[in-house]
């Protein structure tokens, strides 16, 4: 069969790819027929309730739970007196065991955190568990927590590597010293700025979750997650239970942005009740839990150097980092991983420092690193811009890396000055005027910025399951997740493109560890890794349906060559020296007397993927109203133009970006986590004191693409939308 080609000509029905085709899904999500887990109930469910430490740092002297064990409907009150000894896993991204913190809840009275789940209450309804949990009553050794940044530095590290494996936390090229010493002489200019981010929180739809329940020595865990494979091996490892007798289901994910990469306190406990009393136990964080207990994105301070030629080439550039990290946790926010690829500059030096605090760990939040450190260093350009009397378009356009500076690797696809261009004429940026002030809108007054976004663009290995069924219909499966982009949809399309079928004909099951594996769904990889699965595993079954006709005595294209046949269009086969001979996919299986035709690809990037250097491109710009009275700001309009690779759904991609630049204007201005630096807590722990933006706060935003195809990306061309959108937009 590896010999098999399949002809290239089809007939003249339109390509499904990168229609702007209604979500699949649809309808179930807007009738709220979609399933989430906290959707599920199960026969014999029980709920349970976290309580957490009201201090940030010290040791347990004594937990009552004796009245809350009384309280109607309470079936237990766990604690680390009588909860199970769990192995801490070893993290290894490779291996799929992912933890956001290193420790396992309930196992010693240490506190590391306020919001530590130190006690999980069980009832046979949620009233009853949350009534019950107000009876926990506990006392501490309190110690004084480090919460500012600041108060910690002499804890403070210099990390070479980012969550265990991605490097470049501590990096130069060139010499920035004698660069900066020569800048005199030359005639050129330096910016020197300090940056703050402060702390930003994920707020998913959907709270963090988990229902759990054992069939004898067999566990199954709905949770909503971004990697059901990663949660089956973590579980696995924990609980000292063989992979395979473990299953995590994740059809519908609520929202993550990030905040959903690992297992957590609800599917940890929601196990380890379950054992115990033998029945399916449901954990659902409330929205002030959010705050404290499931990761959030690191504050960071920045220092940028850029030093240029009058003439406005960079000549040296320095970035410097401290990041809020915690006792429990090695991640923080990657903010240099933005400066070394950016900009063509012969001298560099970027570093990080993390600083461990008594806070829950950071994790992972829309465009970690790029969408902070973009903001610093494309600040800094804008500063360096009007330092020269250069347009800050100019400026970006002057040191335009046509390879990637650090790595010399040549770009996998890169029309970023495509990007410059589009949107500097659709907006208008030649029209504005370069005086401060100068221009208003009655009473306020209106600026004009640009800034450029880039995000890494890559894959990798995947598999899926195609099927054909006797009706002619197809069903794919694959162990990735639909977060809210249109995960559903564009493997349909993708699906329903390539085997020539309405996507009407077309089912896609995800979200559980029983189909193909597929990996994290995160840093905007899903759409290239199981998109091409997808596709490869579609074509393989092609050449399976073309192989059973022509080998079939009984078809009309028996004993035609196989690079003859040819797919057309409502999944028929036909012969290329003669069309009207065909077969269809129906008849072929009937005849065969098959349940269905199916394969299975398992479709990884190659070596020749590591010869380039994979990043999407974009350009934001961006007007706004500024009150100089009180000081209110109006974002009154936003242009995003990206260079993503192929554009898979022009609907939903466009739908992602607007999401992305929407929480850009909230990072930008209204985010903001402030913490009791007594006991550690945090203050704007729920949605209305901690703003994310609404419909008033959102005006006009317009999204181009340029929609080329990366052809060195996979054989759809496609790099992601889902998190370059956020990068830029508060720059």
């Amino acid at each position: 069969m590896a010999t098999l080609v399949v002809s290239k000509e089809i007939d003249k029905a339109p390509s499904l790819i990168g229609k702007p085709i209604d979500r699949v899904d649809g309808r179930l999500l807007v009738t709220g027929s979609a399933q989430y887990t906290t959707d599920y109930d199960f026969e014999n469910q029980a709920y349970g309730v976290i309580v957490q430490s009201t201090i940030a740092s010290g040791r347990i002297t004594t937990i009552d739970s004796k009245k809350a064990e009384k309280a109607p409907g309470v079936l237990g009150v766990i604690t680390h007196d009588n909860a199970p000894k769990l192995v801490k896993p070893k993290v290894d991204a490779f291996k799929e065991t992912w933890m956001m913190e290193d420790f396992i809840p309930l196992q010693d009275d240490t506190i590391y955190y306020a919001g530590q789940a130190i006690a999980a209450v069980v009832a046979d309804t949620l009233e009853h568990a949350l009534f019950a949990a107000s009876f926990v009553k506990v006392t501490y050794d309190e110690k004084k927590p480090i919460i500012k940044t600041g108060d910690g530095m002499a804890g403070a590290y210099k990390p070479e590597v980012w969550i265990g494996f991605i490097p470049g936390m501590q990096l130069s090229r060139g010499d920035v010293k004698t660069a900066l010493e020569k800048l005199q002489e030359n005639g050129g200019t330096k910016v020197e700025q300090t940056y703050t981010t402060p702390v930003e929180y994920n707020n998913a739809l959907e709270p963090h979750d988990a229902i759990a329940y054992w069939e004898g020595d067999r566990l199954t865990v709905y949770n909503g997650s971004q990697w059901v494979g990663a949660a089956r091996t973590t579980l696995s490892l924990i609980f000292g239970v063989p992979r395979d007798n473990i299953r995590v289901i994740s059809y519908y994910t609520g929202g993550a942005f990030g905040s959903k990469e690992t297992v957590f306190a609800p599917e940890i406990l929601a196990v380890v009740a379950s054992r115990m009393l033998g029945r399916p136990v449901k954990f659902v964080l409330s929205r002030q839990q959010m705050f404290n207990s499931t990761g959030h994105r690191a504050a960071t301070t920045q220092q940028i150097l850029l030093a240029a030629t009058k003439d406005g080439r960079l000549t040296a550039t320095r970035h410097v980092v401290i990041s809020q990290s915690s006792v429990v946790g090695t991640f923080f926010e990657p903010a240099v991983l933005f400066s070394p690829t950016l900009y063509s500059c012969p001298n560099l030096e970027v570093s990080t420092q993390a600083v461990p605090l008594n806070t829950s760990s950071p994790w992972f939040m829309r465009g970690p690193g790029e969408s902070t450190g973009g903001f610093a260093l494309e600040s800094a350009m804008d500063e360096l811009s009007y330092q020269l009397g250069i347009d800050p378009l100019e400026l970006r356009m002057i040191n335009y890396a046509d390879a990637n500076p650090q790595w010399g690797l040549p770009w996998s696809g890169k029309n970023l000055k495509e990007c410059y261009e589009l949107g500097a004429k659709q907006f208008g940026w030649s029209k504005r005027s370069r005086e401060p002030r100068s221009m208003r809108d009655g009473g306020y007054l209106v600026g004009l910025g640009m800034a450029t976004a880039t995000y890494p663009g890559g894959r990798q290995p995947a598999s899926a399951r195609v099927r054909i069924l006797p009706d002619g219909s197809a069903v794919v499966s694959s162990a990735t997740h639909e977060m809210g982009g249109g995960t559903y949809t564009i493997l349909a399309q993708i699906a329903a493109d390539t085997l020539r079928l309405p996507i009407e004909k077309v089912k896609v099951e995800i979200g559980d560890t029983n189909m193909p594996f597929a990996p994290l769904s995160a840093t905007s990889m899903t759409a290239a890794s199981v998109g091409t699965a997808v596709k490869e595993t579609s074509e393989a079954l092609i050449k399976k349906i073309i192989l059973a006709a022509t080998n079939d005595a009984s078809s009309p294209i028996h004993g035609a060559p196989p690079d003859n046949i040819s797919v057309r269009e409502g999944g028929r086969l036909s012969r290329q020296d003669d069309p009207g001979v065909s077969d269809s996919f129906t008849e072929i299986i009937r005849r065969n007397n098959l349940p269905n035709i199916e394969a299975e690809v398992f479709a990884s990037p190659g070596e020749e993927a590591q010869k380039f250097s994979s990043q999407s491109f974009g350009s934001v710009f961006a007007e706004a109203k500024v009150d100089p009275e009180i000081g209110e700001v109006k974002v009154t309009r936003i242009l995003g133009v990206y260079d993503v690779g192929r554009i898979l759904n022009a609907k939903t991609a466009k739908s992602q970006m607007i999401g992305g630049i929407i929480w850009g204007i909230g990072q930008a201005l209204m985010e903001f986590s402030a913490y009791d630096n007594i006991h550690g807590r945090v203050v704007t722990n729920n949605l209305a004191d901690y703003l994310v933006p609404v419909n008033a706060d959102v005006k006009q935003i317009d999204v181009a693409f340029i929609d080329k195809p990366d052809p060195y990306n996979g054989s759809l061309g496609v790099r992601g939308v889902g998190e370059i959108g956020i990068v830029g937009a508060l720059g």
